[in-house]
Formats: C-alpha cells, structure tokens, sequence
C-alpha cells in the first residue's frame, strides 16, 4: 500500500517540479538584471527543484525498491558541497530557531555526483533541525579519516535509541519518539542518504560524540583512494536503492555504537 502511495505521489510531483524549474532558467536567464544575492537564492532554488525531481524520479520507477540508483562521478571539493548544503538549509534553521554552523577547513576532493551528495546532506541535515529543539545547535564538520573524507552532522535533540538504530535506514521507518513529538516525514530520507553513500562506496553510521545527542558521520573514498573511477572522465553507475544493512565490500568495517550513550 505505501509503495501504491509513493508511486502515485512521485508521479503527481513531477509537473509541478518541472515548472518551478523552467520558469526558474527563465529568471536565471535574464542574470544580468538580478543582483549576485538574487542569482545565489535562484541557484539554490534551482539545485533544490533539481534534487526533488530525481528523487521523484528513483522512487517513481522503483517504489519498492530493486532497480538502482542512478549516479555521475566528477571531481568535487567536499568541503564546498557541504557548504552550500549548509547555506542552502540555513533559512529553515532559523526559522526553527536552530543555530546552524559548519566547519568545513580545506579542501577536501571526491570523486562523486554533487546533486546526489547535495541531496544526502541534505536529508541529514533536515533531520537534525526537526528533532532538534528550539535554541538547539546542529553542527557539520567536513574532514578527512584514513583514506576517506567525513562528513559528520551534529545535533541536540532527542538521541537514537540505540534498539532502533539497525532498523534506522530501512524504507518507512521511523523512530517511535517522531509520532511521540509530533515530527513529520516519510521514513525514506536516511535510505536514501544509505545508498547515495553506497553508490560512492562509502557509507553513513551512527556514532556517539561527547556534547551531542546525534551525529550521523558520512565517509566516501578520497579522490586518490577510487579505484572505480578514472581521474579524467565522469562515470555513471547504478546501486541498489534498498536499505541493505550491510555495506558494500569496499567500505571498511565499522563498530558499533557504545549502547551507553543515546544517538540523535
């Protein structure tokens, strides 16, 4: 039945994001006239109505799951994705009043598909300002770890039980504290973020840090550590877009989180 609902919503969903999109180029091609603010909000607008039509898109031809997650590698600075994901999401922030800051020190270059990336960080992110509450902080930091680049997300909400985090990535979960508090969403924004991180051989765990209630770190391959993708030439693959609870065999094994201490 839910997958019934997502096909037709995801169906429903694609003429209007498909307007928002033309008359947006229609605006971004008259930039001459708009001032570099304006052009910068109607970029984000862009990216953002971009995201939505793709999801639209993978859960339109596979509601239940099964066919893969289309994705196109180029060189990209994590550290600047991830800033612009910050300052795409700042608005809603402020008007959850959640303080939102982002530590992204230098470069830090991927091979990876930017509007896929964009919409990983930014379901992270969303999640983090809903359960957070008011005055609360959510915080990114953008570094480096071994052979891999990590990106963690940080905030002061409720925490994760630790009984519901194997489930935390399937398809339509959600913790029992969302209907407690009252928070809207589908379920299906961390299975998304789980197989974007897939689809670049990395992968997203939960793990404890001292002053936070959550923090979901994200860890994809160094530009140098790739070794399915060629430096000059961007590469399309697919992965599965199901909620596998293990991670592809190039991702190295993780601990699990200390069940002392709760995750967002």
């Amino acid at each position: 039945m839910k997958d019934d609902v997502v096909a037709t919503v995801s169906h429903e969903l694609r003429t209007p994001i498909t307007s928002i999109r033309g008359f947006v180029e229609l605006l971004l091609d008259a930039s001459s006239e708009l001032t570099e603010s304006q052009m910068r909000m109607l970029q984000t607008i862009e990216r953002n109505a971009e995201q939505l039509q793709r999801v639209a898109e993978d859960l339109l031809a596979d509601p239940g799951a099964g066919r893969g997650l289309r994705v196109a590698f180029t060189e990209l600075d994590l550290s600047r994705l991830a800033d612009e994901a910050v300052h795409a999401i700042q608005t809603s922030a402020t008007v959850a009043g959640i303080r939102l800051t982002i530590d992204a020190g230098d470069e830090v270059l991927v091979f990876g598909d930017p509007t896929r990336l964009h919409q990983l960080f930014g379901n992270l992110l969303s999640n983090a300002i809903k359960f957070s509450p008011r005055g609360g902080r959510v915080h990114v930091i953008v570094d480096t770890m071994d052979s891999y680049a990590r990106v963690r997300v940080m905030d002061e909400g409720p925490g994760i039980p630790v009984g519901e985090r194997d489930q935390l990535f399937e398809r339509f979960y959600r913790l029992a504290s969302s209907t407690e508090m009252g928070v809207p969403g589908t379920g299906l924004g961390l299975a998304i973020a789980k197989s974007v991180a897939e689809a670049h051989e990395g992968f997203v765990d939960i793990v404890d840090t001292p002053g936070w209630s959550t923090t979901f770190s994200v860890h994809l391959p160094l530009r140098t550590s790739v070794t399915s993708t060629t430096p000059s030439t961007s590469v399309t693959s697919t992965t599965s877009v199901t909620s596998a609870t293990s991670v592809t065999s190039t991702t190295p094994s993780t601990s699990s989180p200390s069940p002392s201490t709760p995750a967002p």
